[in-house]
């Protein structure tokens, strides 16, 4: 090249004016998150259900302070609803990544507790990343707190193959539903999807059971995100004896710092769920749930303040604080194990011995007749049995059943407790797992002679997948305690068309307290 040649090129490149820099390419950095990354659960303009009427709340976190690089949020698992192409929205996406800010978008599929159809989800998608580059996104998740039936895994699965195939560069999470974890290795149920990370959100779960399951997520191999609930006026768990003003102080605090700590120990990033509970009145809501940042409750303000100091200081943390916990197989087989029977011995407001029996019915025999509960410590106290007949042709992998087709399902269950030693104000507990979605409940009664029942308790159309029968003293008053009683806890499946199983017993409770001797 000769010297004029080269003197042109020189001054024609100084010359040009770089590009602006809204105009430059946005790459979010897809580092792996850590505990040190600390997270919010929210929407993208950081706006939640304001009542009009009660303008004038200042917000704590804007959007424009949400993305700004010196707030303590480095992540957000984000809310994103729209039905169809949202250039707004693409463009406030695109300003998060330019600053830094990591977002694992929660898609909308569809209606909650309703099939999810896989042409409409992939609309969904595609109408997403028609304004939306993947790059400007840490991962997405395809939506939240999703269930297995009504063909959900089969669907989740297909999804995230759709995904991989039309954008291989974008991690695609998955995201079950409250209080269930994978189960590597199984292939019905909480199964482990295919995924390149996970979102949970445990909540309420106290330490153990939270740490077995958060195992369960990281033998997955796969990263985990939790979201913790940080909610303090939101008496969401561990409500007894418990006021709406003291709860979080009593209860919620604790179960919040040791889910935290779990995580701080293994090493998992967490975005919390700081909201203000929605107003209902009559049954009716009022006022939607808003966001901690702009709530109308001081105290939940406050919070949110003390929270984002809190999170803060995760960054001042000496190494050796964090992730001093690896996952191994034996911490994998810890947390599959579940002890099947377990007893425990306490004195009562009388002085009296207590004891508490519990068994999760690790076999359950079909045949006909009486089958004893296996007790592999010998306990001194009682005796446990079931009495099968024919209906036991319907359960399914324990006590649990199905909807079978056009008509309801009653199965009853029938136990029988043998009294070892004199014993008085006796309590049972029956813990169900109905699923209403699929028309499963279940009824727990008593029976001093296993023919006539009385105090029925049932579980609640709006009580959850997880529910807790229970008959008192009250309720079991009459007893001698030295005759064997019954118990009948009838399973109900009401779905009108087969499904998968509605509803299960998965444990019984039995507690008494002994006579003294004289």
């Amino acid at each position: 090249m000769s010297i004029l040649r080269a003197l042109g090129l020189l001054l024609t490149l100084n010359s040009l004016e770089p590009a602006p820099a809204e105009n430059l390419p946005v790459t979010l950095d897809r580092a792996p998150l850590t505990f040190r990354d600390s997270g919010l659960y929210a929407n993208l303009n950081c706006v939640h259900g304001v009542d009009r009427t009660q303008e004038g709340v200042t917000n704590l976190l804007t959007a424009e302070r949400a993305r700004d690089p010196r707030t303590p949020w480095d992540f957000f698992v984000m809310q994103y609803n729209a039905e169809g192409p949202s250039p707004e929205l693409a463009g406030t996406l695109r300003e998060f990544a330019r600053n830094g800010k990591k977002i694992i978008l929660r898609v909308l599929l569809g209606k909650k507790a309703q099939k999810i159809d896989l042409n409409v989800a992939k609309q969904r998608l595609t109408e997403l990343f028609q304004h939306t580059d993947p790059r400007w996104l840490y991962a997405i998740t395809l939506d939240e707190e999703n269930v297995y039936w009504f063909g959900g895994t089969e669907t989740l699965t297909a999804l995230y193959h759709w995904c991989k195939e039309r954008w291989p560069e974008l991690p695609v999470y998955q995201w079950w539903t409250p209080m269930v974890a994978p189960e590597v290795g199984t292939t019905s149920g909480w199964v482990a999807l295919p995924a390149d990370g996970w979102v949970l959100d445990l909540y309420g779960q106290p330490a153990a059971a939270f740490e077995k399951k958060l195992l369960k997520f990281l033998e997955t191999g796969k990263p985990a995100i939790h979201v913790a609930w940080a909610s303090p006026t939101w008496v969401f768990y561990d409500r007894e004896g418990c006021t709406k003003e003291d709860w979080w102080a009593t209860a919620g605090r604790k179960v919040f710092d040791d889910q935290v700590r779990v995580c701080r120990e293994y090493n998992v990033p967490v975005a919390y769920f700081c909201c203000q509970e929605a107003e209902v009145v009559d049954g009716k809501q009022v006022a939607p749930i808003r966001w901690g940042w702009h709530a109308l409750d001081p105290a939940t303000r406050r919070w949110f303040r003390e929270l984002e100091a809190l999170v803060a200081n995760f960054d001042f943390l000496p190494a050796e604080e964090i992730g001093f916990r690896q996952p191994t197989p034996r911490l994998f087989a810890w947390a599959h194990s579940a002890p099947t029977v377990q007893g425990t011995v306490s004195l009562d407001d009388k002085e009296r011995t207590r004891f508490s029996w519990r068994t999760s019915f690790p076999e359950v025999d079909k045949a006909p007749g009486e089958h004893e509960v296996p007790d592999p410590y010998g306990n001194p106290y009682v005796r446990l049995s079931y009495i099968q007949d024919e209906n036991a042709q319907y359960l399914q992998d324990g006590f649990a059943i199905t909807s079978i087709g056009k008509r309801a399902l009653t199965v009853p269950v029938v136990l029988k407790v043998t009294p070892l030693q004199p014993a008085t104000d006796w309590q049972v507990t029956a813990d169900t797992a109905p699923i209403q979605e699929l028309g499963g409940s279940a009824k727990l009664a008593f029976s001093p002679d296993g023919k006539t029942w009385s105090g029925e308790s049932a579980t609640d159309a709006a009580g959850g997948h997880r529910q807790t029968l229970t008959l008192g003293a009250e309720a079991l008053g009459g007893l001698d305690g030295t005759t064997p009683f019954w118990l009948r806890v009838t399973l109900i499946a009401n779905a009108g068309l087969k499904t998968n199983v509605a509803v299960r017993l998965t444990a019984l409770e039995v507690g008494a307290s002994l006579v003294p001797r004289q």
